[in-house]
């Protein structure tokens, strides 16, 4: 028993006088306290219970102010609108919902749950990267592509912040010259929202031409079950209904993530598993069609071991020559997500030591020795 615990329970007892004479003197030995006159004992108890309840106090606030914010996003995870001023549409014949940033801009973000204003720093080819890459790459630097959804992309987080900038900063402290390399360069194809057929064809319009020696896909998890030409009319349709011009742009985000939600719903009451999975596969299908085997690097989630054990294990066999790499990240700690479910700073630097350990157990072995 602590002091602070002992004296309470001592002064307690002289407040009521239920204490008996054994009682007081083993706690008297335990605590080691000297006896104090009545009014003092009964200010000391005073102290104590006003202390704890300032402690309670603050654990209520503290807990109240995050149901708060939980209760702002409600229905937001994982997915956020897009400020249509800052993209380009139409730009895919087959793929209807197909979108991509407009070259050179910079894009903010300011949901109140966040607790500073982002932005995301948009490259000359639509990239969310600090700067340019030459397409044409040099034949001593090693370069990585990276694809995925929002996970990837970076959503809220600054553009510096994002897995695969700290990715290439990690690299860029590394003796590449052991390897005979130049420069290692991370190029971030990421972007909100996208499903898997949109993650591919993203890599042909855009990827493909940078010639990588290694392309990641990091699947969020989500992504999987998403198929945007089926959910997004939905999602303008409930959108539309529910929203008005005079609209604040939180109650932008909560009707648009509500509207997302019921989309999922009914992807999921509409469409078996096995329906969308031999989709998934039909994507990958295309994608190893332009990338070879041994370049291309599946890294998933957590929840990437449940996916692991209901088909990824056939893909390994189907694809012996390509890696799938269950790393744990642990991004449901609350510490390493946002509010609305997105990894925040920390758990953007979780995923990128992840990618970093298995390039340099699996790809750039030269830099271990």
């Amino acid at each position: 028993m602590d002091n602070v615990s002992c004296v309470k329970f001592y002064i307690i007892g002289l407040f009521y006088q239920v204490e008996t004479q054994n009682l007081s003197q083993q706690l008297l030995n335990w605590c080691g306290i000297i006896e104090l006159d009545s009014m003092k004992k009964k200010l000391l108890l005073v102290f104590l219970m006003g202390f704890e309840f300032v402690i309670g106090f603050g654990f209520l606030w503290i807990y109240f102010q995050h149901k708060k914010t939980q209760s702002q996003v409600l229905g937001t995870t994982m997915v956020a609108k897009i400020d249509e001023t800052k993209v380009i549409k139409n730009l895919d014949k087959e793929l209807s919902h197909y979108w991509e940033y407009k070259p050179n801009e910079v894009v903010s973000d300011n949901p109140l749950w966040l607790k500073s204003p982002i932005t995301y720093a948009i490259n000359s080819d639509g990239l969310n990267d600090q700067k340019n890459y030459e397409i044409e790459k040099n034949a001593q630097n090693y370069r990585i592509i990276t694809l995925g959804d929002s996970f990837t992309f970076g959503h809220f987080v600054n553009t510096a912040e994002n897995w695969t900038e700290v990715l290439e900063k990690m690299f860029s402290t590394q003796s590449i010259e052991k390897c005979g390399l130049g420069k290692i360069e991370v190029l971030n194809l990421g972007m909100p929202g996208f499903d898997s057929e949109e993650i591919v064809r993203r890599y042909q319009r855009i990827g493909q031409k940078y010639n990588p020696d290694l392309v990641v896909w990091f699947e969020s998890g989500s992504g999987f079950y998403r198929n945007n030409e089926v959910m997004q009319p939905l999602i303008e349709d409930c959108f539309n209904k529910n929203s008005s011009e005079s609209a604040d742009s939180e109650s932008i985000y909560k009707i648009y993530g509500n509207c997302w939600t019921q989309a999922s719903s009914y992807m999921s009451e509409n469409y078996t598993e096995n329906q969308l999975l031999q989709q998934l596969e039909v994507n990958i299908n295309d994608l190893l069609s332009l990338v070879s085997q041994d370049k291309m690097a599946f890294i998933y989630n957590d929840e990437g071991q449940y996916y692991k054990e209901s088909y990824i294990n056939n893909w390994q066999n189907k694809y012996p020559q390509a890696s799938f790499y269950f790393p744990t990240l642990k991004l449901d700690e609350e510490i390493a997500h946002l509010a609305d479910g997105h990894p925040n700073q920390l758990g953007h630097k979780r995923i990128a030591r992840a990618v970093f350990d298995f390039i340099l157990a699996n790809k750039l072995q030269c830099l271990n020795n």
